[in-house]
């Protein structure tokens, strides 16, 4: 038959306080994965997001150049000044 010992009062503080470091050191790791996992969502939609405004701007370069390319057969070859509104051809 295994014999059974007290622990001393100081040994079940040190467990005691040891369990409580551990579960608590836990809880900051699943705090910090919660964190992380916040974060890469954030990336993610930052990313559609980005994805987004390069297709706007491709389509905006697009309409660059389609309106280049009317004013160049209207007008030929020239420079704009878009505050004063006219177009000074050589």
């Amino acid at each position: 038959m295994a014999q059974v010992i007290d622990l001393t009062q100081e040994e079940i503080e040190k467990l005691r306080d040891l369990n409580d470091k551990f579960g608590k050191t836990l809880n900051s790791i699943g705090d910090i994965e919660i964190k992380l996992n916040l974060v890469r969502k954030k990336e993610e939609d930052l990313k559609k997001e980005k994805d987004l405004l390069f297709s706007d701007y491709s389509k905006l370069r697009e309409i660059e150049t389609e309106l280049s390319q009317e004013l160049l057969k209207k007008y030929g070859e020239g420079t704009i000044d878009l505050s004063a509104g006219k177009i000074e051809v050589a």
